[in-house]
């Protein structure tokens, strides 16, 4: 086990117990009572193990097919299928979620500067960001401008703004970390499946670039318990940790093409039984 990185059972349990014991309680844009702390951070290492939750059993398969939702930069709710139900109050009446992850990190605006600049010159064209980090790592990897943006500033309206603003992917050419910054965290219903997506993200793109997977870092500003989610989380953090899991992706194709439904699997994954947590709306 890493030296610096505890199992992300512990470090939940940790930043959770804070939450509840020291956080301040606030009334939220949707009338809901939370409670919210600042500026928490959560660092694992994947070479000790992957970030599947253990202290309450995590919905596996649907989020393998969320996580190829984003990566094919898809925003139709019906596209996920036995995941849909996660983001389908979210979704307009044509059934598209406005500001989803994917349709980001595939086809970011093309920007409209009012005057050039000698050295400024932008893509005529929407910019796929995945693509092109992984084209990067894959050809220039301690390149140092490997910045996957979500969050765009210039939404004038957005029912759910991005959760994650950005993320950074830094390489030294033989390991890959990443770093995913966050302007809100629900503890009970965000980083539980934030650390799968993101495990599995740096996972694969390192894989697919010939790299060692690394580190995650979560860097949150905002996080809090929602008082609907709170005696669940109580009662889940009374939970012994099990042993870390590791995952298989198919290393036959590029990170583009896997299936969701062949291309994953958990190995040796354990855990305590599912426990029903409330999305807030």
């Amino acid at each position: 086990m890493s030296q610096s990185c505890l199992p992300f059972d512990l470090q939940y349990i940790k930043i959770a117990r804070e939450i509840l014991s020291e956080g301040t309680e606030v009334v939220g844009r949707n009338s809901l009572r939370y409670k919210q702390a600042f500026g928490q951070t959560i660092k694992i290492d994947l070479r000790d193990g992957f970030p599947a939750l253990t202290l309450r059993k995590m919905p596996v398969r649907n989020l393998f097919r969320e996580f190829m939702w984003d990566v094919n930069g898809d925003y139709r709710v019906s596209n996920l299928g036995p995941a849909k139900h996660f983001w389908d109050f979210l979704a307009d009446t044509e059934g598209r979620l406005a500001g989803a992850y994917g349709r980001s990190w595939r086809s970011w605006p093309r920007v409209c500067p009012e005057e050039s600049m000698q050295w400024e010159n932008f893509r005529t064209e929407p910019f796929d960001q995945l693509k092109w980090i992984w084209e990067q790592l894959r050809t220039n990897p301690t390149n140092r401008q490997l910045v996957l943006q979500t969050f765009n500033p210039g939404y004038q309206d957005l029912h759910c703004p991005p959760c994650h603003p950005n993320l950074v992917f830094s390489s030294d050419g033989e390991f890959l970390d990443l770093l995913v910054t966050a302007r809100s965290n629900d503890m009970a219903t965000g980083i539980p499946l934030d650390m799968f997506r993101y495990g599995l993200l740096c996972t694969k793109m390192a894989q697919d670039a010939k790299l060692t997977p690394r580190f995650v870092m979560f860097a949150s500003a905002n996080n809090h318990i929602y008082s609907q989610n709170e005696m669940a989380i109580r009662t889940v953090i009374t939970n012994a940790p099990m042993l870390q899991c590791d995952v298989w992706i198919n290393n036959d194709k590029p990170i583009f093409d896997l299936d969701p439904e062949t291309d994953f699997e958990l190995l040796g994954y354990e855990s305590h039984v599912a426990v029903r947590m409330d999305v807030a709306n």
